[in-house]
């Protein structure tokens, strides 16, 4: 696959704090990739120095085979971004706010302007002016000027931040599309699971600095579908935790209460829940209700970051 960004070795520190240790990663042409992590966990420094606003301490940040540190124009030449917010004229119209960012970049025609709009969704209040914009036809304005010279690279720092739904959708598809059907590599940071799991090809996870994990969100997917855990629902928790523990099978660490009358086990079979209820109801304890849980995607993240479980390459 090509590779539009190269990140290696990447270092940052803010006095003697380590704001960025070492990172390395590679996002490529027709995919959406999400950097996920929690907040100060080193997204936004990251986003700067790829876009050249803040300089790294250490490693380098390739743009479409351009070094930022070294060819810096060059590289900018490659790359559209939205960091934090979209800067817009709110007193202009959105057509107008277009017009001054075409001025900025070489080769954009109106043509090119027009076809733009369309793509975001905007050609049916492109002449309002941008006060009377929603916050996601603001986001999908920004959008517009960020890939109005048909970047290799889009840049988007937390874009759906403050959207309803129904924004978050419209965004989302705009970018799959841009990635899947223009070929661009789409570089997304979010703290938001959910959205990771519905817009992303591919995951970064980064944490206090660390980037800790690379992976196809489908792999993700399938690690968090890997084990089973089931809640039970008893009259006496108390009494039915004592029974469980008597169980060689069972490791401890497996079982957790969720509620006065729940507990959760983790297993790898369900022969092993149907050997629990049979122990449970020998020893007359009343159990009103067994049902599987979903492992979430955040639980993944939680084990991951080591917040959760061992953490993993």
């Amino acid at each position: 696959m090509e590779t539009v960004l190269k990140i290696e070795n990447l270092t940052k520190k803010f006095n003697k704090r380590v704001i960025l240790d070492n990172i390395s990663l590679d996002a490529y042409a027709g995919e959406v990739f999400g950097f996920l992590g929690p907040n100060g966990a080193g997204k936004t420094t990251t986003i700067k120095i790829i876009t050249g606003l803040l300089d790294a301490d250490g490693g380098k940040v390739e743009i479409n085979g351009f070094d930022v540190g070294k060819r810096f124009e060059k590289a900018m030449e490659n790359i559209g971004a939205i960091v934090e917010n979209p800067e817009l004229y709110g007193y202009m119209s959105g057509l107008r706010n277009l017009r001054q960012f075409k001025r900025l970049r070489n080769g954009v025609t109106e043509e090119r302007l027009m076809e733009t709009v369309r793509f975001v969704g905007l050609e049916n209040r492109i002449k309002d002016k941008v006060k009377r914009y929603s916050l996601g036809m603001k986001q999908r304005l920004g959008v517009a000027q960020a890939i109005l010279h048909r970047p290799r690279l889009l840049v988007l720092d937390e874009p759906t931040n403050g959207l309803d739904p129904a924004g978050i959708k419209e965004l989302r598809d705009i970018l799959k599309k841009l990635a899947h059907e223009d070929g661009a590599a789409v570089f997304v940071s979010s703290h938001l699971l959910s959205e990771m799991e519905m817009m992303c090809d591919r995951v970064g996870i980064i944490s206090q600095g660390c980037l800790i994990a690379v992976k196809p969100i489908k792999e993700l997917m399938a690690q968090a579908a890997g084990d089973m855990v089931y809640r039970f629902t008893v009259r006496s928790v108390e009494k039915a935790l004592k029974i469980i523990a008597s169980m060689e099978e069972i490791p401890s660490e497996s079982i957790r209460e969720s509620g006065e009358r729940h507990f959760d086990v983790c297993v790898e079979s369900e022969e092993t829940i149907a050997q629990i209820t049979a122990k449970l109801a020998g020893a007359g304890i009343g159990i009103t209700g067994v049902a599987p849980l979903e492992k979430s995607l955040e639980d993944i993240f939680m084990e991951i970051t080591g917040k959760g479980g061992n953490q993993i390459a």
